[in-house]
């Protein structure tokens, strides 16, 4: 990110997230800021007296004190933020629609974006490589990574229906749906089955704070889990008939919770 390639990224976060996303732009402003060539800003605002009307204010950042203004700014409908000549284009575009915030910013200036938790999804755009999908920890994900991916979806082979699988039965049958190795040997579990069952029940617990099992039986809740889990199992692999690399799966769950 630190090429003078025009560049564009688009982000998507929480309405709850303002306060962090204000430094966010508070760090842009200040990466790409220049004495003979301010900012200018129009914010149109709700208007509280007559929510029919919006207010239209705009102002200058000509140095570091005028950010502050921007810092100020809390209800709004859109923020623009922009400054541009023959050589250089940078701006900044933010809207809310109903509790979403959208950031799209397209900027020219090397960039060190360091900031991106306030984000929940993000997606690079540079003109000199590949569209890339950003996390919050900033771990990337080219776009042909994530299309390779995507066209797994599909249903050739037909699997059994998981609703017709009973409690007793369901963890057996998706670990050797998954895995293609027995969960029972010789009447007894097998080592291999015992440590994927805690896997998942630890992860289960990790993510909802409950417990998957109530008097030896699968709950409600981790069942229906384990069924969402199957069904994007299916997904990726096709029902089963391709095999995803493991890295490559590991790099995409990451940005499950953007998607």
């Amino acid at each position: 990110m630190d090429s003078h390639y025009p560049k564009e990224l688009i982000a998507l976060a929480k309405e709850t997230n303002w306060e962090r996303i204000k430094e966010f732009i508070e760090q842009f402003i200040l990466s790409t800021l220049k004495d003979d060539l301010p900012y200018n800003v129009i914010l149109l605002e709700k208007n509280n007296k007559n929510k029919k009307k919006e207010a239209v204010k705009d102002f200058s950042i000509q140095n570091k004190k005028d950010i502050a203004r921007v810092k100020q700014v809390n209800g709004f409908n859109t923020l623009s933020i922009y400054q541009s000549n023959e050589f250089i284009s940078n701006n900044l575009y933010i809207t809310k629609n109903n509790e979403t915030i959208i950031l799209m910013a397209k900027f020219m200036d090397p960039i060190n974006i360091r900031n991106l938790v306030c984000f929940d999804f993000l997606m690079m755009i540079d003109s000199s490589n590949t569209p890339t999908f950003i996390n919050p920890s900033g771990d990337t994900l080219e776009s042909n990574e994530i299309i390779q991916l995507f066209k797994n979806y599909g249903f050739k082979k037909q699997l059994k229906n998981i609703n017709e699988i009973k409690d007793a039965e369901l963890e057996i049958f998706i670990f050797e749906q998954i895995t293609e190795k027995n969960a029972i040997w010789g009447g007894e579990e097998t080592k291999a089955f015992k440590s994927w069952k805690d896997k998942i029940s630890d992860l289960y617990r990790e993510d909802t704070g409950k417990y998957s099992y109530y008097g030896g039986n699968v709950t409600k809740n981790f069942r229906k889990y384990l069924e969402e889990m199957y069904e994007l199992w299916k997904r990726l692999t096709n029902c089963g008939q391709k095999r995803v690399d493991d890295i490559q799966l590991n790099r995409f769950f990451s940005f499950l919770n953007l998607m």
